[in-house]
């Protein structure tokens, strides 16, 4: 009945990036903590997968999303401190693989 609405983040506060990822998607949302500590979306992204990258493992579509999120909202990743919510830690996986 009420559908959640996007705010403008509070400069200051940390935002919380929520990455998932299916079988033929990714999607992120970033959000905020507001003053009575409920969590506001600040933007939602998402994007079907191409072809060849339906063949990643599920931590690599993961790596993919949070990617996917940066090239797309570098100016949140500059000027935010930011909390990753996701299954794996893809941050790990990639500091883990000097190759990729």
């Amino acid at each position: 009945m009420k559908p959640p609405v996007l705010v403008a983040p509070v400069p200051g506060r940390p935002l919380i990036l929520y990455v998932a990822a299916q079988e033929r998607s990714i999607g992120i949302l970033f959000a905020q903590k507001n003053d009575e500590g409920k969590e506001n979306a600040l933007y939602y992204l998402s994007r079907t997968m191409m072809p060849n990258e339906l063949k990643y493992s599920p931590i690599e579509k993961l790596c993919l999303a949070l990617i996917f999120s940066i090239q797309k909202l570098k100016h949140y990743f500059q000027s935010h401190s930011i909390h990753l919510v996701s299954k794996a830690n893809p941050l790990k996986y990639v500091m883990e693989k000097p190759v990729l």
